[in-house]
């Protein structure tokens, strides 16, 4: 077999060089971009914040918020545990409920819904005010006759949130006179929010009203009595 010559191998090797040095390098891989939360997908988030839920933990959190704290109805919901008996369902949504990270998963929803819908204790408190000290003189007013009449001309904002009915009637009239000619008139009631209610509930708030125990000594009492009698003592 003949051998090339050498300067034939040299040119070979030059040859095949510059091939290497024209092929162009690939790319450097880019590092992947990070999603922020908002570009992320609900499944791609974190829900629970460090609680470290499934999703299906998650899902039955955030249908209790939506259903109202029907934890039986979020279960369902959560894992499709449609065909098994009440009794079973309530159990294991009573026992999933119960769990610390789950619950607290559900007081973090229950603030988060509050605080978007601008629910505080103060809000509460004021309109429970407004129900509580509502006066009737706010809506009437005495006529030349010494008689009261309906009159909303002049009602706020907050004394209009005392009002649970308003209704107007309109009642044909037999016999006319001057002040009141033959024919219909119209006849305004209204009904108040309930007061005593409104208050027992911010006596509550407030554990003005706290139930006290009262503790019957009575019988003890009587049988310490008997005992000092019998033992010749005297109370003075």
């Amino acid at each position: 077999m003949a051998r090339k010559p050498a300067t034939a191998k040299k040119a070979d090797l030059s040859a095949a060089k510059r091939k290497t040095a024209s092929k162009p390098k690939p790319a450097p891989r880019k590092a992947a971009k990070t999603k922020s939360a908002s570009e992320q997908a609900p499944h791609e988030q974190e829900p629970s914040r460090g609680l470290k839920l499934t999703l299906k933990q998650e899902r039955f959190c955030q249908a209790y918020i939506a259903n109202g704290g029907n934890a039986t109805e979020a279960y369902k919901t959560a894992y499709g545990a449609e065909g098994y008996a009440p009794k079973t369902l309530n159990e294991a949504a009573c026992r999933l409920s119960n769990l610390s990270k789950v619950s607290a998963r559900i007081d973090m929803l229950a603030s988060e819904a509050l605080a978007a819908s601008q629910v505080t204790v103060d809000r509460i408190v004021a309109e429970y005010a407004k129900l509580a000290f509502s006066n009737m003189d706010d809506f009437t007013r005495i006529n030349a006759d010494g008689l009261a009449e309906v009159d909303f001309s002049n009602l706020t904002r907050d004394q209009k949130a005392a009002m649970q009915e308003i209704r107007v009637d309109r009642v044909r009239t037999i016999d006319g006179d001057e002040d009141q000619p033959k024919g219909y008139v119209e006849r305004v009631t209204f009904k108040l929010a309930d007061k005593k209610g409104a208050l027992a509930d911010l006596g509550k708030f407030m554990e003005m009203f706290k139930e006290k125990h009262v503790h019957d000594v009575s019988s003890e009492l009587a049988g310490l009595l008997k005992q000092l009698d019998g033992n010749g003592a005297s109370i003075v």
